[in-house]
């Protein structure tokens, strides 16, 4: 502490320019008079300008140099030493340059200056709950030229820096990169944070929450022993300072050692090259991803399909969708060749508005020169290769491991998740965003699966016909473009059906059809055809008796079963034959289809379990079984004729079931009972024996020699009589001999 009692009006000794002292624990710094008593007091914090309120009128003025005497008779200024450390805002004399030096400096400088004076003159303070909305307002008014809008807490800085009501171009002027900063760590808090950041990228798991809570421990423990030294207890570090020292060491070494490095290699590496094309369908991008949404399958139960699976194909020159397919199961090779037989054909089914207005939407379809892509088990399968060269079709695959070699197929779901799905209902968020929203996206499902097939089909619409940044203008008009100067070709889509799908053997064709996965396949016309082309080469045993039927071999769609392929034997061609339920199986994948059965099924449960029907059925069979037991069914059909003869329900009589007691010999006494008849009608009646012979073993009716033998009257009318069904087997083989 110096002594500084000076007569009144003359400043100690101590105030020499740049010397600093503290008033209120508040640190300041003399840098001169500034004439008529005003002296130039820096605040070394804020960089500002010193300014006191005037006892008398409640102003803030300059301080001046009765204010200073007047601070130090009340002994409340201490004079600090000169060596101390000076604040980088007065680290170099900015008030020393003038104008043109300063804005030679900072060019953002006389910007700020003219916000805060624009702030200042409409009455706005730094506490304004709208000043972002006015800082907005004027910046986006005078100051676009100087680059994008400050952030609100940056103005708030700006404000404390200098008098908002008189901002002072020398106050603003950035210092970053000019001077040292100060370290505001202690150097043993640097060193646990620079440990915990190495900590953080030595395994896959850790969190920078978890370097976070691993340092503020060890900051912990190190105040133990300092307090046990009698030293001063160090502050620990923020998060953000660890995920600044964390982000500050990242390096492809750092992710081998925490991810490996095949994720290094995809995160670090550059693309091996770039795929051009110059004209369009010169190369095709295809591949597929799972779609954040859940979508519905059943109108009338809303009943959840769960995450649909997108494979879409893209064309590198123009970056037009040429082909995609929709389906709830994992990718097969079936869905490969249907994204092709979609992308081979043109888009018939687009809405008459889009076709009036831009035709050549429907006109983006062609076979590839090249199909690009990845090495999915879809697309390597063997099955899929042979086709595509089937087709004429050129492979190429993306290096393993290697996303970026197909960006543009890549980037394109990005954008469709932030314009389309995003915006859907039953759209999927992470786990953890889900439980803090207390959201259940099967219950917020309230898409059919042809309303998300439409909204998707009209995001490509609009997608085709909008300004596409990597080529410069829009899909659709690069694609016309092409087509006329290079044309086009089109892919067979009979030769690729009979090509790619699946194939089932021994299905039954009748004249009602073929029965297959629970549907009805049936045209008149075709179902003739196939019979009259495949029965003639029918073995015998595998005919039916009262139709035509012969066994066939068919090709069906998975991913649309609207129609299937059955062969002709005489031609070797593959007839179409299709669904009685259109409605129902156009556009309806075999995944779906076994999903409506299921659902039916659980459906039918309600009502009573299949263990209960199961049950029931036995009960009738045990029922059966204890009024006829154990009678063959000849025996059956004579009980018939002996219970619904000619002997009224009026002469029959209930059997009277009588007892007798049991001997040592084990034999009971005779019972007396009344005989049935006296003696036997029928003893005259030669016994009827089964035919033999030529008949027996399948020969003609017209050869049994047998004499018919007359009915005795009193047994019966032939009406009572249990009669079997015709056999139409003989009857048969007797046309056909």
């Amino acid at each position: 502490m110096h002594d500084i009692n000076q007569p009144t009006g003359v400043l100690p000794d101590a105030f020499t320019i740049n010397s600093t002292f503290k008033i209120d624990d508040q640190l300041m710094m003399y840098k001169g008079d500034l004439g008529d008593d005003a002296l130039n007091i820096i605040d070394v914090k804020s960089g500002k300008m010193l300014y006191v309120t005037n006892p008398e009128t409640g102003l803030k003025t300059v301080a001046n140099r009765v204010w200073l005497l007047h601070t130090i008779a009340k002994g409340a200024l201490e004079m600090v030493s000169s060596d101390v450390s000076k604040h980088p805002r007065v680290a170099d004399d900015l008030r020393e340059l003038d104008l043109e030096e300063l804005k030679a400096l900072d060019p953002m400088a006389p910007a700020r200056v003219g916000l805060l004076f624009l702030l200042a003159s409409e009455g706005i303070v730094s506490n304004d709950p709208a000043l972002g909305g006015h800082i907005k307002r004027i910046w986006s008014a005078k100051f676009t030229s100087y680059g994008l809008c400050p952030a609100t807490s940056t103005v708030r800085t700006w404000l404390r820096r200098t008098d908002p009501e008189r901002p002072q171009l020398a106050d603003l002027v950035s210092m970053t990169g000019r001077v040292d900063r100060p370290k505001r760590l202690d150097p043993e808090v640097t060193r646990i944070v620079e440990d915990k950041a190495v900590w953080y990228w030595l395994d896959r798991g850790r969190k920078i929450e978890d370097a976070f809570s691993a340092a503020v421990a060890a900051v912990k423990e190190t105040n133990i022993e300092r307090k046990a030294k009698g030293l001063e207890v160090l502050k620990a570090p923020s998060r953000e300072t660890i995920r600044r020292e964390v982000r500050g060491i990242e390096s492809r070494s750092m992710w081998v050692q925490k991810f490996g490095e095949t994720a290094a290699k995809r995160h670090w590496d550059a693309a091996r090259g770039s795929i051009t094309a110059k004209r369009a369908l010169e190369i095709v991008q295809i591949d597929d991803t799972v779609l954040d949404c859940i979508a519905c399958v059943d109108a009338e139960h809303r009943l959840p399909a769960n995450r649909p699976y997108l494979c879409i194909a893209i064309c590198v020159a123009t970056r037009c969708i040429v082909g995609w397919v929709l389906s709830f199961s994992p990718p097969t090779a079936s869905t490969v060749a249907e994204c092709l037989r979609r992308m081979g054909t043109d888009k018939f089914d687009l809405s008459p508005e889009w076709i009036e207005r831009y035709p050549v939407l429907r006109e983006i379809a062609g076979k590839p020169s090249v199909l690009y892509s990845d090495n999915g088990k879809n697309y390597i399968a063997i099955s899929t290769v042979e086709v595509l060269r089937d087709l004429g079709i050129t492979v190429r695959r993306a290096p393993i491991g290697a996303p970026k070699s197909k960006a543009n197929v890549e980037s394109f779901f990005p954008t469709l998740k932030k314009w389309l799905l995003e915006k859907l209902p039953g759209h999927t968020l992470d786990p953890k965003t889900l439980r803090e929203l207390n959201l259940n996206p099967e219950v917020r499902a309230v898409l059919l699966i042809e309303e998300l097939e439409a909204l998707i089909q009209e995001f490509i619409n609009t997608y085709h016909i909008s300004l596409h940044s990597g080529i410069g203008t829009q899909p659709a008009a690069a694609w016309l473009r092409s087509i006329k100067a290079h044309g086009r070709l089109m892919l067979d889509v009979r030769k690729l059906n009979i090509l790619t799908w699946l194939t089932e053997h021994n299905r039954r064709l009748t004249t009602g059809g073929i029965r297959f996965k629970g549907l009805t396949y049936r045209s008149t016309r075709e179902v003739n055809e196939l019979l009259e082309a495949n029965l003639p080469g029918e073995t015998m045993k595998s005919r039916l008796k009262g139709t035509a039927a012969c066994n066939v071999q068919i090709k069906y769609n998975p991913e649309n079963l609207r129609s299937i392929l059955v062969r002709n034997r005489q031609t070797a061609a593959y007839v179409e034959v299709p669904c009685l339920q259109q409605r129902y199986a156009d556009g309806l994948t075999l995944h779906q289809h076994e999903q409506l059965q299921e659902w039916a099924k659980n459906r039918n449960l309600e009502f009573n379990s299949e263990e209960e029907r199961i049950l029931a059925r036995h009960n009738l069979n045990l029922f059966i079984e204890a009024t006829i037991p154990g009678m063959t069914g000849r025996q059956r059909r004579a009980v018939a004729r002996f219970t619904e003869g000619s002997i009224s329900k009026a002469e029959r009589h209930e059997a009277e079931i009588a007892h007798t007691e049991a001997t040592s010999s084990g034999m009971g006494p005779v019972l007396e009972q009344d005989d049935a008849a006296a003696e036997r009608t029928d003893a005259e009646t030669p016994i009827c024996m089964p035919a033999s012979g030529k008949v027996a073993q399948g020969g003609s009716h017209d050869s049994d020699t047998r004499e018919i033998q007359d009915v005795d009257p009193d047994f019966g009318s032939d009406d009572d009589l249990w009669q079997s069904p015709p056999d139409d087997d003989l009857n048969f083989e007797e046309d056909y001999a």
